[in-house]
Formats: C-alpha cells, sequence, structure tokens
C-alpha cells in the first residue's frame, strides 16, 4: 500500500535535486569501491519509484514555473540538468558494470546479520533440547528399575527442562519470523533499476527541453540538433523494436535516430536490411533542410551500411508488390502511415 501512494503521489520540483545529488554520490561510491551496500540499493530503488511517473514530474515542472520569476526558474532547472546529465553519463561510461550487479542477491543476503544470531540460537536450544531428551531417559530407565524416589526428582527436571526448551525454541522461531520479514522488505528493492533510472532522466531531459530548450542551451551549453520529434520516433519504435530491430529502449532509439550522443547500437536483424534501407530513406526525405545527405552519410556509417549497397537496394521496398512481396508491402503500408499521421 505504502509502495503504491509512494508512485502514485505529486511531488515539489525542488524536492527532487538533493534526492538526485544523493543518487550520483552513491553512484560514485559504487563505482570507486565496486560494491553495492543494501542501504545504497535501497534508496536507488526508492528514488526510482518515487519520481518514476513523467506526468507527474511535468506538473512538478508547472507547478514550478507558476510560482517562481524567470530568472529562478533557469537558474534551478539549469542546475537540474547538469545533474540530471551528470548521472546519464555515469552510467553510460559504466553501463555494463552498472547492469551487471546482482542487485537480487545483496537484497537476498541482507539477512546475513540474522543468521548469525539464528546459528547461536539454535545451538543453545539444541543443547536444550539435548538435556531435555536425556533426562526424559533416565526417566523411562529408573521407572523401568521402579525407583519411584528417583522417578520423583525426573519427572520434575523433565518438567523443568521442557519448559526451558519451549522458552529457547520460541526465541529462535521468533529469529526464523524476523529473518523472514526481513527478506520480504528486502526482496522489494531487488529489481536492478539503473538502465531504467537512465531512461527516466532523458525523458525528464525532454521534459525540460520542451518548456526551456532555448534559454538553458543558449546559456549553459551547445544546442543539439534534432532532426526528428519524439512523437515520430516513438511510432517507428513501437512499429519496428524487436522486428527490424534488436530491442532498445525508445530514448536510445530517439539518441541514435537524431544522432545524439549515446553508446547505445541500433542494429538490424536477420533479413530486415532492405526493409531498415526503406525506413531510413523516408527519414532522409522528412528532413526539411540541406542536412538530409550528412544525416544520412553519419546513420548509414553508424550502422555499418556501405553506400553503394543502400543505394541499390533502398527501393527494393518502395516498388514491392503485394503478389511480389507480401511483408515488404504491409512494411511500406505501415510506415508510409506513421509518417502521413504525423504533422
Amino acid at each position: 500500500m505504502e509502495e503504491n501512494k509512494t508512485q502514485g503521489s505529486l511531488y515539489q520540483i525542488m524536492d527532487i535535486l538533493p534526492k538526485y545529488t544523493k543518487i550520483n554520490e552513491i553512484y560514485q561510491n559504487v563505482l570507486e569501491d565496486k560494491v553495492l551496500h543494501f542501504d545504497e540499493q535501497q534508496q536507488i530503488v526508492t528514488f526510482f519509484k518515487q519520481f518514476r511517473s513523467l506526468e507527474n514530474f511535468e506538473k512538478a515542472v508547472l507547478d514550478f514555473i507558476t510560482s517562481k520569476d524567470k530568472e529562478k526558474q533557469l537558474q534551478f532547472f539549469s542546475i537540474l540538468r547538469k545533474v540530471i546529465k551528470k548521472n546519464i553519463e555515469k552510467y553510460n561510461n559504466n553501463r555494463n558494470s552498472l547492469d551487471s550487479i546482482d542487485t537480487f542477491e545483496i537484497c537476498w543476503d541482507r539477512t546475513n546479520s540474522i543468521e548469525s544470531k539464528i546459528k547461536v540460537q539454535e545451538k543453545h536450544t539444541n543443547n536444550q533440547y539435548i538435556e531435555l531428551r536425556d533426562t526424559k531417559n533416565s526417566l523411562e530407565s529408573a521407572s523401568w528399575k521402579g525407583d519411584e524416589e528417583r522417578v520423583g526428582e525426573l519427572e520434575k527436571k523433565v518438567n523443568k527442562f521442557s519448559n526451558l526448551y519451549k522458552i529457547e525454541q520460541e526465541k529462535l522461531d521468533e529469529l526464523y519470523r524476523e529473518k523472514e520479514k526481513l527478506r520480504q522488505e528486502s526482496l522489494k528493492f531487488a529489481d536492478n533499476v539503473f538502465g531504467k533510472i537512465c531512461e527516466l532522466e532523458s525523458s525528464f531531459l525532454l521534459v525540460l527541453n520542451n518548456y526551456f530548450f532555448d534559454e538553458i542551451s543558449s546559456n549553459s551549453e551547445p544546442k543539439q540538433k534534432e532532426y526528428f520529434g519524439m512523437q515520430l520516433i516513438s511510432s517507428i519504435h513501437k512499429e519496428c523494436n524487436g522486428v527490424q530491430f534488436e530491442n532498445l529502449n525508445v530514448i536510445d532509439f530517439y539518441n541514435i535516430l537524431n544522432l545524439q550522443p549515446t553508446i547505445a547500437k541500433l542494429i538490424i536483424r536477420n533479413r530486415e536490411k532492405e526493409r531498415t534501407y526503406h525506413l531510413i530513406s523516408k527519414l532522409y526525405d522528412c528532413i526539411q533542410s540541406d542536412e538530409n545527405k550528412e544525416w544520412r552519410t553519419v546513420l548509414l556509417d553508424q550502422l555499418g551500411i556501405k553506400w553503394e549497397i543502400y543505394n541499390s537496394k533502398y527501393k527494393t521496398v518502395s516498388v514491392s508488390s503485394e503478389e511480389g512481396n507480401r511483408k515488404n508491402k504491409e512494411f511500406k503500408d505501415v510506415i508510409g502511415s506513421i509518417f502521413n499521421n504525423i504533422s
């Protein structure tokens, strides 16, 4: 219940900056120490769950815009963008290391501190059980011998040791319950969310660019060229991801097609090159400037596609008839519809 409440709750945009600073610090510690502790993993996952709603982030940005003057807005969002970019850079530069961290094991092993207590208590409980067992055996032997005085003494001891054993066993059971409770609570933070946070951060930057792109870009860093908007990229990604290309998140897909910095690679799947050539051709035609040739040259180079091969193949899908190649025809129609629906 509390987790759902956190995910759906609104917040002020000022709340995110100090937590972002802490996340940056944790990333740096993990990269330097080569180890991620549970409390750090807990903070990372909590951060992601609290700020994962892009809708809430945009609402927080709008609330801040209406409550602060322009100068304060620009100062704050300039700082926030730098912090976000710094965290993205840390992740991209260490993607393999961070993604390979076994966060499930970190959370599972959190109970090790209780495990040592359990072992000690198991020893106490076992010793008390042995005491009780041996006394019961002595009682049985005395009963067979008819030693009534000895039987009376041993019966009192059996009662005593039985009560002591129950006490020790209850202590042990309580530790078992505590261990299970701690493990269940820990596993709520078992997901490795480094990649998810990076994707979320890229979305944050897009939101900020929508409201402050010109001001922030001109005052703090060079403006990056956007050849295609997110609406077009998202529609293409929905149709082509995992079909023409190996799975890739939409932000990396956006960055690659806009020739923006990213370490992600766009990998063409087997038997999908001709349809990819057609898509590149459609994107090329979509660029309303004399930069389209430069864009195409750079993208082909990034994809490892030779110009001669592309130039001889990119029209194949365009001229495919329904009878000649049904899959090409369907792809051409879908892609054509996407571009036609983008104003």
